[in-house]
């Protein structure tokens, strides 16, 4: 695990991770001023860029964002449902 700033503000850290050993992170964890994880992004296909995204509120998933077609947009959205409510998926890929 290597602690780097890439990408991070001054209030916030990111910690990368290189699974596949090629020197391009494949793995981001952000954290707070106060050591909360918020944010995690994988890179799914090894090209150095993140691909899928999940926001959260301590443990709970608020968010979850995919990049499916790798072209660098995130056009998959799926928001945590609040008790009682049904999933929502949205999608702006071409079909």
């Amino acid at each position: 695990m290597c602690l780097s700033g890439g990408g991070a503000t001054a209030r916030e850290t990111a910690e990368t991770r290189d699974k596949n050993h090629d020197g391009k992170p494949d793995y981001w964890r952000y954290k707070n001023d106060r050591g909360v994880i918020y944010k995690k992004e994988w890179d799914r296909n090894f090209d150095g860029k993140p691909d899928l995204r999940i926001l959260l509120d301590g443990d709970r998933m608020l968010e979850k964002q995919a990049d499916d077609n790798f072209d660098g947009k995130f056009e998959r959205l799926e928001k945590t449902p609040k008790k009682g409510q049904r999933l929502k998926v949205k999608t702006t890929a071409q079909q």
